[in-house]
This record gives C-alpha cells, structure tokens and sequence, in this order.
C-alpha cells in the first residue's frame, strides 16, 4: 500500500510540475509575441490567476480531503484502543474466574476422593 500511494504521489507531483512549465511556456509564448504592454500584462495576469485558481485549490482541497481521512483513521485507532483494553480487561477476569473454578475442581477432587 505504501509503495502505491508513494507512486501516486509522485505522479501527482510530476503532473503538477508539467501544468506549472506548460503555464510558464504559455506565458513566456504570450509575452514574446503580444504587441502591446498593457494587452501582455492583462494576459499575464489572466494566465497566473487561472494557475492559480484552477490548479492550487484543488491541491489544497486534495489536502484537506487526506488531513479529514487521517483524523478519522486516528479516531479509528483511539476506539480500537480503547476496545482492545476491554477486552484485555475482560479476559483477565475470566482468566481469574477460571483460575478460581480450577481451585473449586482441585477442592471438590480432594473430598471426593478423600471419600473413597
């Protein structure tokens, strides 16, 4: 599992580093063949916003998404924890219950054959 998220994450990282040259190459394209300053800088900052609102928000939604999943599978954790010392509790109590019986067995043994 590890091996699998490890390589996701890579891809998702080298796909993110292409979208980030494909905008630079755009832009670059965009400033070396616009005429004006003015028409350059508007489509300059048109590229960069678009950057930014469509690519980094969903990263940081895709963050948020595996922050919400890691609490829950903490949560998870906390109540198997809290489970497993219940259960450990519950079966040393029936270990001294049985420990217990075992006595009563080797006592009622030892009248019954002291009876014969």
């Amino acid at each position: 599992m590890g091996k699998k998220r490890t390589n996701k994450l890579s891809v998702l990282y080298g796909l993110l580093g292409l979208v980030v040259l494909l905008q630079a190459v755009a832009i670059g394209l965009v400033i070396r063949f616009e005429d004006g300053r003015e028409k350059r800088d508007v489509a300059l900052l048109d590229r960069t916003a678009l950057m930014l609102n469509d690519i980094f928000p969903g990263i940081r939604s895709d963050l948020s998404d595996i922050s919400d999943k890691a609490s829950a599978i903490r949560k998870d954790v906390l109540g198997l924890q809290d489970s497993v010392s219940k259960v450990d509790e519950r079966v040393g109590t029936v270990g001294r219950s049985v420990d217990n019986v075992g006595g009563q067995v080797d006592g009622l043994n030892r009248k019954v054959t002291g009876f014969f």
